[in-house]
Parts: C-alpha cells; structure tokens; sequence
C-alpha cells in the first residue's frame, strides 16, 4: 500500500496572547474555538514574525489533502499529515469540504484536541509507521524521479509549507528526489508524482 505525509504543515491555531484581540475574540465568542492563523487575515499580527518562521498557510493543506484523497478514492493510499511534533490520519473515504471556511473549522477542533471520526490523532512515532521504503521530495535530491521502479509498500513526504521541502533533519535518511530546479507548489508536485506512482494513465 502507498502512503503519502504531509510533512511539517505551516499550520498553527492563533496563541492564546492573540485572544483579546477584537477579530480574535468576536470568532471565539461566536464559535468557541481560537481560529486558525490565516495570512490573509492576520496580516497585522503578523508583521513581527519572519515570514519563513510563519504557520499561517492553512490553504496549502486544504488543497493537499482534497487532491490527495481525491487519489485515494481511486487507488488504495493512506493520507498522513503532520502539524509540528503531532501526526494525523485522514481517513480515505472522508469528504473534506471544498469550503475553505468550513475546512478550517474541522481543522481548528482537530487541533484542539476534539475528536473527529475522520481525522485522528496519531500517538505514535514517526518512523513507526512510514513504509518500508521512503521518497522525500527535495530539492537537494536526486534527479530522475521518472526513471525509478515503484514499491509496493512506499511512503511519500512532501513538505507542507510554501515552496519547502520537509525538514529532513527531523526524519530518517531515506531516497530523496528533485522534482527540478524550480520551487513548485505543494499541489503541482502531487499532481505530477501521484498519478505516476499510483499507475494512473
């Protein structure tokens, strides 16, 4: 079976010193959830941070994961995604919504600890449940992605943040593949390397 991870997805709920801030707690007091820090809306509480230290792309994941699990209806693929030092599941057979607003509040009960019958939280370590073989999608990788036999039982990690490759550093050395010389969209590199290892035509 393939298995694909998210890895290191720039997601955060907003920190607790954000609570009193007007947006903040109109969104906590109508839903009873902090929100998702979102850098379409939080722009101004977030001039201070980097921008390459920022978990505001909750997008990236929202697309990630509908196009993914869009595969695993059609080939057996269990989809991973990661959010700092915590693993979560998607079942296959979930029905994200293609709401952005709507995503994001499943997300926001996910993260707070809630349970969800289609998003659970894994207690496990991380080299515990990849594959026996593993492709980290890098740019410091090796070329010639489309010339390489596919495994049965397989792991793919992309990086779950604008233009990034997972943090290598916190994984297992394992195969590492360049899709090019060029920065792609988290999307666009699943679109091309998904269909070719699933035996899509």
């Amino acid at each position: 079976m393939k298995q694909i991870l998210i890895h290191d997805c720039a997601v955060s709920l907003a920190p607790k010193s954000w609570k009193k801030k007007n947006k903040i707690a109109e969104y906590f007091k109508k839903t009873g959830r902090m929100p998702l820090v979102n850098g379409s809306t939080h722009q101004h509480l977030l001039r201070d941070i980097p921008r390459e230290k920022r978990m505001d792309r909750p997008d990236i994941l929202h697309f990630a994961l509908l196009l993914s699990l869009n595969y695993a209806k059609i080939r057996d693929l269990e989809v991973l995604f990661s959010v700092g030092n915590v693993l979560y599941k998607v079942e296959g057979e979930t029905r994200l919504p293609r709401d952005q607003q709507r995503f994001y509040g499943v997300l926001e009960s996910v993260l707070a600890g809630r349970l969800n019958p289609f998003i659970q939280r894994i207690d496990e370590k991380l080299d515990n449940l990849l594959k026996r073989d593993v492709w980290l999608f890098s740019r410091t990788g090796d070329s010639g992605f489309k010339h390489i036999d596919v495994p049965e039982d397989l792991t793919l990690i992309f990086g779950g943040r604008a233009h990034s490759a997972p943090r290598s550093d916190e994984l297992s050395i394992h195969k590492k593949l360049n899709l090019g010389d060029h920065p792609l969209e988290l999307w666009t590199a699943l679109s091309i390397v998904l269909p070719q290892v699933l035996g899509l035509p």
